[in-house]
């Protein structure tokens, strides 16, 4: 599904993503669809409907993805109709910037941007943890920082990174790094960190 999300974005489609279990009107009959579900109207595309159809045929036969045609935007329950804002979110293609070290955590960001970039067709800006200070986080949506990368870091360079989340920014942290954006956060809002916390962010 992330592969196929990927694909439909970069032929600049609309996409909207489910919030919550759905059931719609397919030719076979209803059929259950799960949170996350993806959902492109034919309606107000920029590609016509038959180009979209032959796109999704495409993307069927060479990602394995299930996907149905929907015969009636109406869903038994008024929240999920296919036509409304409720549970419904628009689907934006992510900048992704993966942070790596020289070291050993360099396996764990090439493993992150192999799945990324070629297994899902997402593409990744890859920079060495070291250039943070000369990166402009402002042109990415989400930044991942794995296993030791955050070692190093100035107070300076941790400040522009919490402030870039505050703007909206998606920061996906693992193993060390998920420790050190646990006490980095749990100091900016003056909330302490408890001993043993699963490490998360």
């Amino acid at each position: 599904a992330p592969r196929v999300a990927g694909e439909l974005l970069r032929a600049g489609l609309l996409v909207r993503a489910a919030s919550a279990p759905f059931e719609a009107a397919t030719p076979s009959g209803p059929v259950a669809f799960g949170r996350g579900a993806l959902f492109v109207p034919t309606a107000g595309q920029q590609m016509d409907a038959a180009a979209i159809h032959a796109l999704m045929g495409k993307l069927a036969r060479e990602d394995g993805a299930m996907i149905a045609p929907i015969v009636s935007g109406r869903t038994p329950s008024p929240a999920t109709d296919l036509g409304g804002n409720k549970s419904w979110t628009t689907v934006t293609r992510p900048e992704i910037l993966l942070l790596f070290t020289g070291d050993a955590p360099r396996m764990d960001a090439g493993e992150a941007w192999w799945l990324l970039d070629h297994e899902m067709g997402l593409p990744v800006t890859l920079r060495r943890a070291s250039d943070l200070s000369r990166t402009e986080l402002s042109r990415y949506t989400h930044v991942l920082v794995l296993g030791g990368v955050s070692s190093g870091w100035t107070r300076a360079e941790t400040d522009s990174l919490t402030r870039w989340t505050r703007g909206g920014g998606v920061l996906i942290a693992s193993g060390a790094a998920a420790q050190w954006a646990q006490r980095a956060f749990a100091a900016e809002t003056g909330e302490a960190t408890s001993a043993g916390a699963s490490p998360s962010a």
